[in-house]
Order: structure tokens, then C-alpha cells, then sequence
């Protein structure tokens, strides 16, 4: 998949400038706007039982979403099913990019 190159900032001519409200989508924001993405969650929450896999405190063990095991930035695949499981959103919230 080929994504576009973000121009540059209107106000600094700055590539993907951040200080004046132009954010760059990252790589699995992208890959969570497919049908492959609504595909693989539901697959992954209806493997786990909807149960929250992380077990934090405050977890209501109702799983909504589905998490990252090894986060997409730090090379972990995005829609391998062995590479995400299930949690409730206070867990991830909690677990940010850990």
C-alpha cells in the first residue's frame, strides 16, 4: 500500500508540522479504517469472549477494542491476529503504547 507524502506546512514550510495542527496519520491509523481492520477485531474479540485480556487495575473485564500486543510503531504487525488481543478501553487507555 502506497501512502501519500504529506506536504509541507503552510505557515513554516515544514514537512508534517505538529506545532500548527497538521498531524501525519500514523501507519496503523491508517490500517484501522478498512474493512480488513472491522474484520480482524471482530475476530479477535469473538476469540477472546469479549473478555479484557490486560487485567489492570480498575478493569471492567468487558473487552470493546482490541490492543497491540507489540505496538505497530515498535514493528508489530498490524492485522495478525497472534499480535492482538482483546481489552476493555480503561485497560488500554491505561496501557498506552507499552
Amino acid at each position: 500500500m502506497v501512502y501519500p507524502t504529506p506536504s509541507p506546512c503552510l505557515k513554516c514550510d515544514t514537512i508534517g508540522c505538529r506545532r500548527h495542527g497538521q498531524r501525519v496519520p500514523s501507519p496503523s491509523t491508517r490500517v484501522r479504517r478498512g474493512h480488513a481492520w472491522r474484520k480482524v477485531r471482530a475476530e479477535v474479540l469473538a476469540r477472546d469472549s469479549y473478555v479484557c485480556q490486560l487485567d489492570l487495575p480498575e478493569c471492567t473485564w468487558v473487552a470493546t477494542v482490541v490492543d497491540h500486543v507489540v505496538p505497530v510503531a515498535r514493528g508489530g504487525a498490524a492485522l495478525d491476529p497472534a499480535n492482538l488481543r482483546a481489552a476493555c478501553s480503561s485497560c488500554n487507555a491505561r496501557k498506552g503504547a507499552r
